[in-house]
This record gives structure tokens, C-alpha cells and sequence, in this order.
């Protein structure tokens, strides 16, 4: 409008139009306002190129973003610390790691530290799995003379969280501590890595922790600290913290049960995770596949094959979608007990149904046949097994010899 009055826009008006566009996240419009201003003697200045940047971010246009600061100094302007700091946001959500440092270090040459910038670049690291260089990070921030915050940290801590390293976590956690910035997000990012490892009383102890600092835990945290307690194959203090919940006001939910149920499974606890079952359906809580499957392996592993039928079909009756691992595990608890005929019908019925068998599926119908001394029934199990797609392996040869040698059927067995 300004141009078909007559009237030149000046700097002013050509930065508010491209902020505009930003702030709308239409950056096709911000370059093209770019290259207007560009036409007029390189009229665009470090503020119109900030806003650029920021509408490439926001679009998800981290490789457009890189461009920029190139392009300043090619128009001998500086890139200043939002420069940076949009340019490294960009990378960072596109877990471009690289780029992100790469930036941060040519930010830290031009003697502009910007906590805010470091921020987005260990977040980058963050995204990318890379705790190693987030950790780099923080240590360079430092050497500079800059203080992380809360935000710093955390991104490292979330980064030592997705890479199980509990060491450099507690670390990290330290630190926070002493600088009085530690929260729920930070304690639970350790914990979460505690569990990663099975360091169940660390989990613990950090918890302690928390409740010191009068800070109340989620139930995300308080669900990692029992995933570590499972892992650690520690089911009665998992199945403790459960009862815990009540004490800081948190409903327990399916992950929480999954993996109180799994502990027990680890320890054959078969019982305790048909009740923790029970008490999900009181609570109307729905139980995922994956929480009753633990609950099947846990009578499966405990010899239980009956209980492991009837969680099956209560599974099946549920409308769940039934796995492989379901199926396996009830076969593997009537391979234990030698119930074949039963292993039979749960290998025809996985085969009528859309679920895709495995070998351990096939290794376990075996092995329960050699238990009950069928070994026409092994051998006719294993040729099946060797015209699907699938591959025998040495369980599936050794328990079919094992079939044939309880039966005297030394011809079968040398075939």
C-alpha cells in the first residue's frame, strides 16, 4: 500500500511487516519481504534476519535457518546472540546435534555466550540421544563463565535419562542441588535413569529426596522408581511403593500395575499379579496387552498353565489385541507341565488367527511334546516349522532329538 501511494517503506516498516509474518509462521512471506529489502540497497538489517530465522524455526525449516547467519556477513552484518539463539532452536528440534554445536561454538569464537543458545543446543543433544556432547555442553557453558540454569540442566539430565547413564545423571543432579534448581522434572529424569539400570535404591533414596525438599512427586516418577524396583527383580517393594501412592494423593495407573505385575513375574509371584490384576478391574483401570502379558509370564514361569489359559482367553474376551509374547508364554507354561494337546490347540489357534508365529512359539509346541513322548508329533512340529519363513534354531533340532531318542525313534532322530 505504502508503494501505491508513492511512498518508499523505510527499515521500520519493512522489519514490523517481517515480524508479522514470523510471529503468523509464514516465512515464504518473510523471504520474500527479505528480498524486497535486499533490492533496495541492502536495506535489511540483523533484526529483519532475526525475524527470518525465528519463522524458519517455527516452520520446522532448520537447514533454511543455517543459511542466514552465512548470508550476514556476506552483507558484512554481525550475527548477535538471537541470531544464534534462533538458528540453534531451529536445529534443535530437527535433533540436527551437529549443526546445533557447531553453531554454539562459533557463537562462543565470536565471544558471545548466550545461555539461552546453549540452552537450545543441548536440547539438540538431547533429541539426538547424544548425553556425551549435552554433557560437553554444560562443561563448556562453565569454562565460559556462564551459570547453567534449571532449563540447561534438565535437557542434559533428560539426555542421560534416554541413554540409561544413572552415573553422569547423579552428576548433573548434584549440581542442581547445590544451586537450589533441582525439581520435579530433574528428579525425575534420574530416576527414570536409575530405572534404566535397575538401581532400585537409588530411585528410592532420590524420592526421599524429593519429599525432603517438599516437592510433591508425579506419577510418572513414582512409576519409574517401581519400573526400577522390577528391574531389579524386587517385587515387594514394588508392590510397597504401589500401596504408597495413596500417601501423596496419586491414582495409580496401568504402567503403575505393568510393572508391579512384571516384578512378580520375575519372581514367579503368580498369585500377587492375579490380585494386582483383580484390583485394576475394582478400580476400573484397563489393563494394556503388555501388563497382561507380564501377568501370564508370571504364572508361566511358576508353572501355572491353567491360570495361564484362563488369563488368555479373558485377554481374548477383553478385546485386546493378542501378541505373539501371549501366546508363547501360555505355550512355554504347558510345555512346563507337558500338557501338548494344550500347546497344540494355542499353536492352531495363533495359526487361524491374524497373529504371526515365532520359532519360540514352535520351539515351545516342541518341547512340550517331548516332554508328553509324542515324537511323531515333534518331528511332524519341526518339518512344519522348516517350510514356514521362519528358522528352526538349535532349541527347535535339540528338542525334537530329545523327542525321538524318549521314543526310541533312533531313525527319526538321525533324519
Amino acid at each position: 500500500e505504502l508503494s501505491l501511494g508513492f511512498l518508499e517503506p523505510d527499515l521500520v516498516a519493512y522489519n514490523s511487516a517481517v515480524s508479522s509474518c514470523e510471529r503468523g509462521s509464514v516465512w515464504r512471506q518473510s523471504v520474500s519481504l527479505q528480498e524486497s529489502m535486499l533490492r533496495q540497497d541492502g536495506l535489511a538489517d540483523v533484526i529483519t534476519n532475526n525475524a527470518i530465522i525465528s519463522a524458519f524455526e517455527k516452520a520446522s525449516e532448520w537447514q533454511k535457518a543455517l543459511e542466514i547467519p552465512c548470508q550476514l556477513s556476506q552483507h558484512r552484518l554481525a550475527p548477535d546472540t538471537i541470531t544464534y539463539g534462533s538458528s540453534i532452536s531451529a536445529c534443535a528440534k530437527a535433533s540436527a546435534w551437529q549443526q546445533a554445536q557447531q553453531l554454539a561454538q562459533d557463537m562462543s569464537d565470536r565471544d558471545l555466550a548466550g545461555l539461552i543458545a546453549y540452552n537450545a543446543s543441548v536440547s539438540a543433544c538431547e533429541k539426538a540421544g547424544e548425553w556425551k556432547q549435552a554433557f560437553g555442553l554444560v562443561t563448556q557453558l562453565e569454562v565460559g563463565g556462564l551459570r547453567p540454569d534449571a532449563i540447561t540442566s534438565n535437557a542434559a539430565l533428560s539426555s542421560c535419562e534416554k541413554a540409561k547413564n544413572w552415573i553422569w545423571a547423579l552428576q548433573l543432579m548434584q549440581g542442581l542441588r547445590e544451586s537450589k534448581w533441582a525439581n520435579v522434572v530433574s528428579y525425575g529424569a534420574v530416576i527414570s535413569a536409575c530405572a534404566g539400570s535397575a538401581k532400585w535404591e537409588v530411585a528410592l533414596h532420590l524420592l526421599e529426596l524429593l519429599g525432603e525438599q517438599h516437592l510433591q512427586p508425579t506419577i510418572t516418577t513414582c512409576n519409574a522408581a517401581m519400573t526400577a524396583c522390577e528391574k531389579a527383580g524386587q517385587w515387594c517393594r514394588a508392590l510397597q511403593f504401589l500401596e504408597d501412592l495413596q500417601r501423596w494423593r496419586l491414582r495409580e495407573d496401568d504402567v503403575s500395575y505393568g510393572a508391579v505385575i512384571s516384578a512378580c513375574a520375575a519372581g514367579s509371584e503368580w498369585e500377587v499379579a492375579q490380585a494386582l490384576l483383580n484390583s485394576m478391574q475394582s478400580r476400573r483401570i484397563r489393563a494394556s496387552i503388555i501388563t497382561r502379558n507380564a501377568a501370564i509370564s508370571a504364572c508361566e514361569k511358576a508353572g501355572a498353565w491353567q491360570q495361564a489359559f484362563r488369563l488368555l482367553q479373558s485377554t481374548e474376551e477383553s478385546l485386546l489385541e493378542v501378541t505373539v509374547i501371549t501366546y508363547s508364554a501360555v505355550m512355554s507354561a504347558c510345555e512346563k507341565a507337558g500338557e501338548w494337546q494344550h500347546a497344540l490347540a494355542l499353536l492352531q489357534g495363533l495359526q487361524r488367527s491374524q497373529v504371526e508365529a515365532a520359532v519360540i512359539t514352535y520351539n515351545a509346541a516342541i518341547s512340550a511334546c517331548e516332554k508328553g513322548r509324542v515324537w511323531p508329533v515333534a518331528g511332524l512340529l519341526l518339518m512344519e516349522l522348516q517350510r514356514t519363513s521362519l528358522r528352526a534354531t538349535t532349541i527347535s533340532y535339540n528338542a525334537a532329538l530329545s523327542s525321538c531318542g524318549k521314543g526310541t525313534a533312533w531313525s527319526g532322530a538321525l533324519q
